[in-house]
């Protein structure tokens, strides 16, 4: 969105997802000026030209009652429910996938229930056989309650960022228009034009709890962000052996809000990658982007980030792979202009927040083990320069996004495939070590307090086990993921037993029956009902039962 900089992930239904790429690292010169910690590039569905099809998905489940009779706050059976609908057509040569989507939940914390609906189309025509459009749209409409951390411990399920007197309710609205244009040249040239127009607006509106008749009701923070913008990026295919692409991409964000003002913001870059294989199954990729930044009431800035990447596949399948590029964010609306109360604390305006820059690196491999099991190992390393965190003046109880931290990030990432039995059984593992040091200075060169140390809020080891297995119609998979105690955290906060961090160990469970037009599925989470904290005083999901339906008609 244009004032906050986040991403709306609900207003995009999964039917209409193809392919989910996610590549770590500022390594890539092709995606946005804000891809310092990699990116998660979403490719949708291209809308078959066949004939006519409706798919209906549905689930129901519940949520367990807590073990603790303390966290009981609510009598009543906590549920939740959704419903898919999504149509595939051919009409007067226009290929559609449409979706609608409604969900809800009750929550089992206290203010923190929700409702959603939202309906997209996806939409392909062409005007001659070189030249074709993809028009992605939706609409996004959602009631969001506003927990954030809990009352105490002892009382982990009732809000407490909010008024004895007064809950928060979260009112959003979403609309995107994404036209894409492709023409084709040549066999080897064509190029793509895109064109974006985003339109976010939410409220927050404080409500009287039972019992209580408070003064001040209604919206108390509002904002709206129109986003216009465009790219328009060439593909060249210079020989076999070397692809070009280059372009240009911007865009303007017009954001007027209660809590950020009345403010207009623009970014523009260029790019430019070469893609060549230098000998059989080695390949070189350099290129660069180069990020400006403008707008009312900012300094103009701008960064030029180079790029380089080597793979190598080797003749028996394994891979080798290294990459090293620089990264530029620049500060949102929000981060700069916000001046609002949250959290019962005051929070600060900063519009001389600079951009973050980091410079990444990474180098890896994929070795087939045996026949029947595949590994992908890599070391990475990224250091940062002004990140931007949240300062906190105790005193006062005020709060003011600084770009406070110099910090290095490094680690190693390990990923296993591993099938049996004719691939009626199949497990993945994934590991991951992250080893961070602040190295944040004073004015004057000399080691601030934090030097040295690591950085907040982030574990040390993660590990994730998947596996699967399957018997004629039947499918069964377990997950469990575990993520190490998160050794660090900020000493002063208004958030009561913040010190109660645990590892996290949950395990969850799945029982499918598919056939060839529908499915049913069991579905159990955190199974053994394992408790921990996902952020500091907010309570990780309680054990749940869910049942799903899938038609194909």
């Amino acid at each position: 969105t244009g004032d906050t900089g986040s991403i709306t992930l609900d207003a995009l239904p999964t039917a209409q997802i193809q392919q989910v790429e996610v590549m770590k690292g500022a390594g890539s010169a092709l995606y946005g000026s804000n891809a310092m910690g990699g990116v998660v590039n979403i490719i949708t569905r291209t809308p078959s030209s066949g004939k006519s099809s409706l798919r209906v998905r549905s689930y129901t489940g519940f949520y367990d009652q807590p073990s603790y009779p303390q966290w009981r706050w609510s009598s009543r059976r906590r549920h939740f429910e959704g419903l898919t609908v999504d149509c595939l057509t051919n009409f007067l040569n226009v290929s559609s996938i449409i979706s609608f989507n409604l969900k809800s939940d009750m929550s089992f914390k206290e203010n923190a229930d929700f409702r959603k609906w939202n309906v997209a189309g996806i939409f392909r025509f062409s005007l001659t056989p070189n030249n074709y459009w993809n028009v992605i749209s939706g609409y996004l409409k959602s009631d969001d309650g506003s927990f954030i951390f809990w009352r105490d411990c002892n009382h982990a399920l009732r809000v407490g960022n909010e008024p004895e007197d007064i809950f928060t309710r979260t009112y959003t609205t979403y609309f995107y228009l994404y036209p894409v244009m492709t023409q084709i040249l040549s066999s080897r040239f064509f190029y793509r034009l895109r064109l974006r127009f985003t339109r976010a607006h939410s409220e927050d509106h404080a409500h009287a709890r039972p019992g209580y008749h408070p003064q001040l009701l209604g919206i108390y923070r509002q904002s709206t962000a129109d986003t216009y913008g465009g790219e328009l990026q060439f593909n060249y295919q210079y020989s076999p052996e070397t692809n070009i692409v280059f372009g240009f991409d911007g865009h303007k964000n017009d954001v007027s809000s209660i809590q950020y003002g009345y403010h207009r913001l623009g970014r523009f870059s260029v790019y430019f990658q070469n893609e060549k294989e230098l000998f059989h199954g080695f390949k070189l990729t350099t290129g660069f982007r180069w990020d400006w930044e403008w707008g009312s009431d900012i300094a103009t800035m701008s960064q030029f980030n180079p790029k380089v990447g080597v793979n190598y596949l080797f003749a028996n399948g394994n891979s080798f792979r290294c990459s090293v590029g620089r990264g530029f964010r620049a500060p949102s609306a929000a981060e700069r202009f916000i001046s609002t109360f949250a959290n019962m604390i005051k929070v600060l305006p900063n519009p001389a927040l600079k951009p973050e820059r980091n410079i990444s690196a990474e180098i890896g491999c994929e070795l087939g083990v045996t026949s029947h099991s595949r590994l992908d190992i890599s070391v990475f390393s990224t250091d940062y320069w002004g990140l931007i965190e949240p300062q906190l003046n105790a005193q006062k109880l005020e709060v003011q996004f600084a770009n406070i931290t110099r910090a290095r990030i490094q680690g190693l990432e390990l990923n296993q495939r591993i099938t049996w039995w004719g691939n009626r059984l199949e497990s993945n593992l994934g590991y991951t070590y992250v080893y961070s040091k602040n190295l944040s200075r004073l004015p004057n060169g000399e080691p601030s307090q934090e030097y040295g140390k690591m950085l907040k809020h982030r574990p040390r080891h993660l590990l994730y086990v998947t596996t699967s297995a399957k018997w004629n119609n039947w499918l069964g998979v377990v997950d469990f993921r575990h993520i190490s105690k998160i050794e660090r955290t900020d000493e002063v906060t208004n958030i009561p037993d913040i010190n109660k961090r645990v590892p996290i160990y949950v395990t969850d469970l799945s029982l499918g029956w598919q056939k060839s037009k529908y499915s049913v599925w069991f579905l159990v989470k955190n199974l053994f009902q394992y408790y921990y904290v996902e952020s500091p005083g907010n309570l990780g999901e309680l054990r749940n039962y869910t049942l799903k339906l899938d038609w194909h008609l």
